[in-house]
């Protein structure tokens, strides 16, 4: 961005203790992900959890409170007992990508002047 600072983008992940900020979300490897093996189909969990997380986008440095570009909600069902979860990753991916552009526009080459 103009401030040389870029975007970062953070994982926040919400459970039963509150919301917590877990970077390895951008990876598949936040702490309720950890020893998960997941699923093609969401019906094959016997006792899923649902997990709900945002992906935040800001651009800038960390005090300025301008720099917030988007932010968007995903969901994972987690079965903890059974080591077994389903996500969209698609739609992970997409959400991710989709609250770094900061413009109205959401076109991913976008200048930012529209």
């Amino acid at each position: 961005g103009p401030s040389g600072a870029g975007v970062s983008l953070f994982g926040i992940i919400f459970t039963e203790e509150g919301a917590v900020i877990d970077n390895g979300s951008l990876h598949g490897r936040s702490a309720v992900e950890v020893g998960v093996e997941f699923v093609d189909e969401r019906e094959s969990l016997e006792s899923p959890r649902r997990v709900p997380m945002v992906w935040l986008a800001r651009e800038g440095p960390p005090h300025d409170l301008q720099g917030y570009l988007g932010l968007v909600a995903v969901e994972m069902l987690i079965d903890q007992g059974a080591g077994r979860g389903w996500k969209d990753l698609a739609e992970h991916t997409n959400r991710m990508r989709f609250s770094e552009l900061s413009c109205s526009c959401k076109k991913p080459a976008c200048c930012r002047s529209c």
